[in-house]
């Protein structure tokens, strides 16, 4: 993403209120055609800081009112930023909960590749962050014209929900694990980490307790072969999404957990996880049981199936 920040333009940190946008990103237009796309980029930075100061000076509002703007040479323009409330969407709801982006164009004027790629590599930019991938448009929040007929029709069909850097169609990067002979003790409800001992066809030197890594979409499917078990006791399954901190890692989401039951003393355990692993952060896997039998609880094997579309 070409992004075009708040230093880069001379302007300070935000002064608006703090928020956690997490919906996904609203599309918004000017109102008036710019005739930007024919003139050099240097008119998108005074468009931006002029915008700034009509929102600041006239509507006496604490910043310019977008989170985001994206020009029509294919760059996108730091308003607001990320985690901070927005003057943009017309409702409480609409700009605590959801980032906004305005295309520097107006009604006649239909936007170039480059400007529709920079929204999309703005939407991947704010997924990898943990914002949903939805798209709306400002109408949808209140009673306006905005973001104008011919963006609220690429808002409707899908155009800014597409991959920006990367094709729409491309195939997912398809990556398998197994673990055999691992003889991994469990004690009663302490969860222990799924690890493998082969990437592939690829034998590892030592256990490899990470599956995947961000920046990437994932389906992710895990089996695990336990013996020991008491008759009907309880198992359960975790996907965990870690970050690095310092020599550490630490858990930044867990996804739903699977609780499967079984009728004797060996049973094969199978649970499927999609979600977004941001940039940097790492998919583990984690088991524990709540057997009261007097066998020790062993993992004996394991499997995963990883489909990963990176942003």
């Amino acid at each position: 993403m070409q992004l075009v920040s708040r230093s880069d333009l001379g302007w300070g940190a935000s002064g608006a209120d703090s928020a956690n946008p997490t919906q996904g990103l609203v599309v918004h237009y000017d109102g008036s055609d710019q005739g930007l796309a024919g003139k050099a980029h240097s008119a998108c930075v005074s468009y931006w800081k002029s915008t700034r100061d009509f929102h600041v000076n006239t509507n006496g509002w604490a910043d310019i009112g977008y989170s985001f703007g994206a020009c029509p040479h294919g760059y996108v323009f730091e308003g607001r930023g990320l985690k901070k409330y927005q003057a943009a969407q017309g409702t409480t709801a609409g700009n605590r909960d959801w980032y906004s982006v305005t295309l520097m164009s107006g009604p006649g004027e239909k936007p170039p590749s480059a400007q529709v790629n920079a929204v999309r590599d703005l939407r991947s930019y704010l997924m990898q962050r943990g914002v949903a991938g939805a798209v709306r448009g400002h109408r949808d929040f209140t009673s306006t014209t905005c973001p104008g007929n011919t963006l609220y029709r690429m808002v409707e069909d899908g155009t800014f929900s597409k991959s920006g850097e990367s094709k729409d169609d491309d195939m997912p990067e398809h990556r398998r694990y197994r673990g055999r002979d691992l003889d991994v003790r469990i004690p009663r409800g302490e969860w222990r980490y799924v690890p493998f001992n082969q990437r592939g066809s690829q034998r590892l030197d030592s256990f490899d307790y990470s599956v995947a890594f961000g920046p990437a979409q994932f389906v992710a499917s895990v089996g695990i072969r336990l013996a020991g078990l008491a008759p009907g006791a309880e198992v359960q399954l975790r996907a965990v999404e870690v970050s690095a901190s310092g020599d550490a890692w630490e858990i930044a989401q867990s996804y739903a957990i699977n609780s499967p039951q079984h009728t004797n003393g060996r049973a094969h355990f199978t649970h499927t996880w999609n979600g977004n692993c941001v940039d940097g952060n790492r998919l583990r896997f984690y088991v524990t049981h709540f057997s009261t039998g007097d066998e020790p609880v062993v993992l004996e094997s394991s499997d995963a199936s990883v489909h990963t579309w990176s942003y």
